[in-house]
């Protein structure tokens, strides 16, 4: 995980320096936009278009956890791995995620990927299914807190805030998840990213919904709003317990971004960042499993 440095705290909050993950929320927004189409495989980009990547007369772009975008091209790629150069200032090991984008006139295709090797001047790219992950029934009439933002949120064009994601998980492996919202300060000699006055996101108004499922990358959710649209930024609250546990839980603080609007009155929400914490998983098998 990416270190990050951070200075000026909030007094209301207490970070852990080694759960904090950044995001870059503008660019999260526009590789989640219409134009931009989730695969798990070149294969599913259009012939035309696919041979033109394979004969390098297309460049690629990376993006990284370290938040560059990096260009790049195919060497060569099969059914489960991208082969493609290094480019110039990538910095990561395996393991790490990276965002694959083949730029199209129509529209960009994303690949979701993990460094699987790095062998100068190849990197080895394995595929991860966008819609790999597992979707658990809420019980009936659990509550969820949800609160559009606005267009005029200050994170949505100020260059300098970023989405700071803070996990805690305790010795009963409960988790708290929550996003907050500081002010990048510039790097430390260390190379570290720096960000001062770093708040809690305070909706304006909220609103009571419903959680239909949720997984490791989304939920399903019953709104009551006319107002929420495809392509929407909300801002979600929840907290799930064990019925024969009430100690141990997970409580989300997540932002959300609208991929599909229903007839029936709910809308479907992808994380900004997919949950990777073990025991988020372990919470929700237990969580579907005491319902049946």
């Amino acid at each position: 995980m990416k270190q990050v440095y951070y200075a000026d705290m909030n007094k209301e909050t207490t970070i852990n320096e080694s759960s904090l993950e950044v995001i870059n929320l503008r660019e999260k927004l526009r590789l989640f936009s219409v134009e931009n189409r989730q695969i798990d495989s070149p294969y599913r980009i259009k012939t035309e278009v696919l041979n033109e990547f394979r004969n390098r007369s297309r460049a690629i772009n990376l993006m990284t956890t370290d938040k560059r975008l990096l260009v790049s091209k195919v060497i060569h790629f099969d059914d489960k791995f991208l082969y493609v150069r290094i480019p110039m200032g990538f910095r990561i090991e395996p393991g790490e995620s990276v965002i694959v984008r083949f730029p199209a006139d129509e529209n960009n295709y994303i690949l979701q990927t993990l460094v699987h090797q790095i062998k100068t001047p190849v990197l080895c790219l394995r595929f991860l299914d966008p819609r790999k992950d597992r979707r658990y029934q809420a019980p009936e009439n659990h509550q969820i807190i949800y609160s559009i933002m606005g267009n005029d949120e200050p994170i949505l064009f100020d260059k300098r805030l970023y989405v700071l994601r803070k996990t805690i998980v305790e010795d009963d492996y409960s988790i708290s998840l929550e996003e907050l919202i500081g002010r990048f300060d510039g790097f430390n000699e260390k190379g570290e990213m720096i960000f001062r006055d770093i708040k809690r996101y305070t909706p304006v108004e909220t609103m009571e919904g419903e959680l239909i499922n949720i997984s490791r990358g989304g939920a399903m959710i019953a709104v009551h709003d006319e107002k929420i649209r495809k392509q929407s930024l909300i801002f979600t609250e929840s907290t799930i317990e064990l019925p024969d546990n009430k100690d141990m839980f997970c409580r989300l603080r997540l932002f959300g971004y609208v991929c599909n609007n229903n007839p029936d009155n709910t809308i479907c929400i992808r994380f900004l960042k997919r949950i990777d914490t073990p025991s988020f998983e372990d919470i929700l098998k237990h969580w579907a499993e005491d319902q049946m």
